[in-house]
């Protein structure tokens, strides 16, 4: 089972973290899980990721566009932070592209609004495969 790392690094009633932290802040590496924790960590997750000459289609196109950074080195910067957070704690991080056409025609084939929890449902299914 694959779980979406929004879900994973946001746990119930956890602040959001914002979309305009440094790339070059330090990344403190959690070392006292509890056994019960790293017993239900997935050992892989996916990540969606989209490319630069791809990015202001998506936005455009995603119903959640407006939440992403208008900028795509924002994105990149605060979403690489997030991978290495998540990769520190020992979980491998696999990066899934997201294309427009190709992710537009799966929400439209699995009657989903092209949003957050259809990336994340998109990147771990293609992770599956």
């Amino acid at each position: 089972m694959f779980f979406s790392l929004v879900l994973l690094l946001q746990p119930r009633g956890a602040k959001i973290r914002s979309w305009e932290r440094s790339s070059h802040q330090a990344i403190a590496c959690p070392v006292n899980f509890s056994r019960k924790l790293l017993m239900s960590r997935p050992h892989r997750v996916a990540l969606p990721w989209y490319a630069a000459e791809h990015y202001e289609a998506l936005r455009q196109s995603l119903s959640d566009g407006g939440k992403l950074p208008v900028q795509y080195e924002a994105w990149r910067a605060s979403t690489e932070q997030v991978e290495r957070e998540v990769q520190c704690s020992g979980v491998e991080v696999v990066r899934v592209p997201i294309e427009p056409d190709t992710f537009a025609a799966w929400c439209r084939d699995a009657g989903l609004p092209p949003d957050g929890t259809a990336r994340a449902r998109y990147a771990a299914e293609a992770l599956e495969r």
